[in-house]
């Protein structure tokens, strides 16, 4: 069966036919304002909100068990290149 959708627009396409335009309005508030701001909402949604998250599912490899730490390393080394490889597969999506 034919199917008569047309392919969804990828986002780099998208964004090379519409590029942002910089706005009429300049910004009020000085640059290294912004900059500090913007450091202090992500150190602490790091530290705060995620962090706990991250380190309850990695204790299996932060606090490994004696007898198990050679699968144990195996295990986080494979997990965090999994997380790496789906990252990659991601940015080369969106930006094809």
């Amino acid at each position: 069966m034919i199917s008569h959708r047309k392919p969804r627009p990828r986002l780099a396409s998208h964004l090379d036919r519409n590029p942002p335009q910089p706005s009429d309005q300049p910004c009020t508030r000085p640059a290294h304002l912004s900059l500090f701001i913007g450091n202090v909402l992500s150190v602490s949604i790091l530290a705060w909100l995620l962090m706990p998250l991250v380190n309850r599912i990695f204790a299996f490899w932060l606090v490994p068990g004696p007898v198990r730490m050679v699968v144990t390393n195996l295990a986080g080394t494979a997990a965090v290149v999994g997380c790496y490889l789906l990252f990659l597969v991601i940015f080369a999506w969106v930006t094809a």
